[in-house]
């Protein structure tokens, strides 16, 4: 994605060797996968990927599911360190979901709870820290509620909504639900609110309730253009 957005958009043509992915995959509740991502620094000839992020020029970082709140508290530790540095280099967390699965899901949807508060803390920090995080909903998706994916609690120019529509189960523009939600998602772009617009909606593009074939949960970080609107943001 990154290759081919900066040779279609700039004329670069980018050498594989000038990106380096890190697959940061570890399992445990959220604590756990954080201490271990944290240590995680195995070497990658001729440097070690603590080096490659202290010096690289773009840090995207994609998260999905319960790597949302991993991936937020992580860089949250990183930044704090100075091995990454928003002022500097240009750093982005793509989010797909805003809050885990299973049991710690519930226990973010509770503000009492310390992991959300640490989650929210760890959100407030990276944001004025200086990274951008483009949050992308998934149409249907039978697991994570629209306004949820959405970061509908989260109000800061730094963050950047879109909605993922597989093309089967697309209606176009003069769909009333599709224009509706594409609605709320342009208030918040533009720093205005939607009037809990999309916390109302939710409930109707929830799995296939509305007519959607298409699981919706584990398909949008397949697609290329959503790395892209990634990079041009």
């Amino acid at each position: 994605a990154v290759r081919q957005y900066l040779f279609q958009q700039h004329g670069i043509a980018l050498p594989h060797d000038a990106i380096s992915p890190i697959p940061l995959e570890f399992e445990g509740k959220v604590d756990e996968r954080v201490a271990d991502a944290h240590v995680y620094l195995p070497p990658i000839p001729p440097q070690s990927i603590r080096d490659r992020i202290e010096t690289a020029d773009l840090l995207m970082f994609a998260a999905h599911s319960q790597g949302v709140v991993v991936t937020a508290m992580l860089l949250a530790l990183l930044v704090q360190e100075g091995i990454v540095r928003p002022m500097e280099q240009r750093v982005q967390l793509i989010n797909y979901i805003e809050t885990p699965a299973a049991r710690e899901l519930f226990e973010l949807c509770s503000a009492d709870n310390d992991l959300h508060k640490r989650f929210r803390s760890a959100m407030d920090f990276i944001l004025q820290a200086g990274i951008k995080v483009v949050a992308v909903a998934s149409w249907f998706d039978e697991v994570v509620p629209l306004y949820s994916a959405l970061m509908h609690g989260f109000d800061h120019p730094s963050i950047l909504r879109a909605i993922y529509i597989e093309s089967t189960d697309y209606r176009g523009t003069e769909d009333f639900l599709t224009s509706l939600v594409l609605f709320s998602i342009s208030l918040r772009n533009r720093g205005l609110s939607d009037m809990d617009l999309a916390l109302h909606l939710t409930k109707y593009v929830s799995g296939s309730f509305y007519g959607g074939v298409t699981s919706g949960h584990s398909t949008l970080y397949e697609e290329v253009e959503t790395y892209e609107l990634a990079l041009s943001f």
